[in-house]
């Protein structure tokens, strides 16, 4: 009887458990609506490092550059980003999602500013609402994703 008790605790307990959230970077290139509460973002997942430690080893490690000096003369910016799978992905919001764009604050750094889903799309169409794109519909972004589900979305600064 204990056994079956055990088993049933942890079969409710797997089943209501949550996937961990993750973190992807990815250029957006299509956005559809989903009805009134979703969006289906078209998105091609990239490799993104920037210039920290943590960044630099995983290039390091990943064979894009030998060295911390190495990552410099490729990125004099402090981003570099790989695109070696072509694959487009399928990803939906939700009424949860929430969207930052980065913007000019008052000390004139650039920071993640939290805005609504109709500034982030429309920013995405080329609207310069805060950090303008080079090209519209395509814009930079890092993910947090929980299932199969974006929770944030965050443009990327592009020096």
């Amino acid at each position: 009887m204990i056994r079956l008790t055990m088993l049933t605790a942890m079969l409710i307990l797997c089943s209501t458990a949550r996937a961990a959230a993750t973190t992807q970077a990815a250029i957006l290139t299509a956005v559809q609506s989903s009805g009134s509460i979703s969006k289906t973002l078209t998105l091609d997942f990239i490799e993104l490092y920037r210039d920290s430690p943590t960044d630099i080893a995983r290039a390091i490690r990943a064979r894009r550059v030998v060295s911390q000096q190495e990552f410099w003369l490729k990125a004099p910016g402090g981003l570099m980003t790989f695109n070696t799978n072509p694959q487009l992905r399928k990803l939906k919001t939700t009424p949860r999602t929430t969207y930052e764009l980065q913007c000019l604050n008052t000390q004139q750094s650039i920071r993640p500013l939290r805005v609504s889903e109709a500034t982030f799309f429309r920013a995405w169409q080329g609207s310069t609402t805060c950090w303008p794109l080079e090209v519209a519909n395509r814009m930079v972004v890092e993910l947090t994703v929980e299932g199969a589900a974006i929770v944030k979305i965050t443009q990327v600064y592009l020096p």
